[in-house]
């Protein structure tokens, strides 16, 4: 789970994106940096080397710092609010 703040910043971020294509400017994506879905680091120090499974995260980087996780509900219902919304302007009317 994340925590209070950032979900509040996610919120935040989606509600501006949505505000501003429903006023008809340009958008250009909408999106998070990685699903890593059931996956989870292997590792204490999150460096990924090889044979370890791929979270999403580049290699160089501490795996999962930057991926949502199946267990992150408040992520996930953010995501699927904004993307129905999102999907909702793209609709003809």
């Amino acid at each position: 789970m994340q925590p209070k703040g950032v979900i509040t910043i996610l919120r935040l971020i989606f509600q501006l994106i949505y505000d501003s294509a429903s006023a008809g400017s340009a958008v250009a994506g909408a999106n998070f940096w990685t699903w890593g879905g059931l996956g989870r680091p292997v590792r204490k120090d999150f460096k990924w080397r090889t044979g370890d499974p791929f979270l999403g995260d580049p290699p160089q980087e501490a795996q999962g710092l930057n991926s949502i996780f199946d267990v992150d509900t408040s992520t996930i219902a953010i995501l699927k609010k904004y993307s129905y919304l999102m999907n909702q302007l793209c609709e003809v009317k």
